[in-house]
This record gives structure tokens, C-alpha cells and sequence, in this order.
């Protein structure tokens, strides 16, 4: 006589061999899939999103390091200014 639990047994165990099998391939093809991409979006010259995130924070922050550099330039040249007028002025 041929044990029914068994032979359900085998089954389960050849199913749950080939699904983590599957998953295995899945996992190999998602990697070939995202470096193909990635080699892609290389060639083209294009970034990820978080380097460019990260490049307009830094540019955002040279503008206004900038903005406060040029405030102080200007007003380090309107306090000069008038002492040169009123030096001029005196001779």
C-alpha cells in the first residue's frame, strides 16, 4: 500500500523547493534588470533622485552663503564710500 501522507508530503516539500528557487531567480533577474539600467542612466548622464536631492540642498545653501557675502560686501562698500567723498571733499 502506497502512504498517502507521504506521497502529499513529497509534493509539498518539491512545491516549497521550487518556489524558493523562483525566488532565487526573481532575485538574480531584478539585479541584471537594475545594473542594466543603472548603466544606462550612466551613459546618458543622468543622476539618482538622492544625489540630485542632495546636490540642490548644497546649492541651496552656497546661494544663500552668497546672498550674506554680498549683503556684507555691499555694506563694507557704502561705509567706505562716504570717506572717500568726505576726504575728497575737505582737499
Amino acid at each position: 500500500m502506497i502512504k498517502r501522507p507521504s506521497l502529499f508530503s513529497d509534493f509539498a516539500s518539491m512545491a516549497s523547493g521550487a518556489a524558493s528557487a523562483f525566488g532565487g531567480m526573481r532575485h538574480e533577474i531584478e539585479t541584471l534588470v537594475q545594473s542594466q539600467v543603472e548603466k544606462i542612466l550612466a551613459k546618458r548622464g543622468l543622476v539618482s533622485r538622492e544625489d540630485f536631492e542632495a546636490a540642490e540642498a548644497r546649492i541651496t545653501s552656497l546661494g544663500a552663503r552668497i546672498a550674506a557675502l554680498e549683503s556684507q560686501l555691499a555694506q563694507a562698500t557704502d561705509k567706505k564710500a562716504p570717506k572717500s567723498k568726505a576726504k575728497a571733499a575737505k582737499k
